[in-house]
């Protein structure tokens, strides 16, 4: 089993007994093989903020796809926040004067095209 995994995994054993612990839940073996299956997909850091934003938001036990939702929001909104702290490149437009010899050149067209 690798590394990873195994910090996932506690991870969500240590949301599971938070969980647990503040909504006067039972942790049984088969509910943390549903969760340990349906957060694989999730890295540690979202684990984490999901994990902070079920306790911080939730009044009862949070589903799964609560906590998914939770957990990729969280990054999202850091990701904003990220964002919106670097510097941005301005965009700026300035006017290219016309060349005189193009200036001629339309006004001989348009007046030709007014005396037709």
């Amino acid at each position: 089993m690798d590394h990873n995994l195994i910090s996932k995994n506690k991870l969500i054993m240590v949301a599971l007994y938070s969980f647990a612990e503040n909504f006067r839940k039972e942790v049984t073996t088969e509910l943390i093989d549903i969760w340990f299956d349906g957060l694989k997909t999730l890295s540690c850091e979202q684990i984490e903020e999901g994990t902070r934003r079920c306790l911080r938001e939730c009044e009862f036990l949070p589903p799964i796809a609560t906590f998914i939702e939770k957990a990729m929001q969280g990054r999202k909104l850091a990701l904003i926040k990220e964002s919106g702290e670097q510097p941005q490149i301005e965009n700026k437009s300035e006017a290219v004067p016309m060349p005189d010899e193009f200036k001629k050149l339309y006004k001989k067209f348009i007046d030709s095209k007014t005396l037709n």
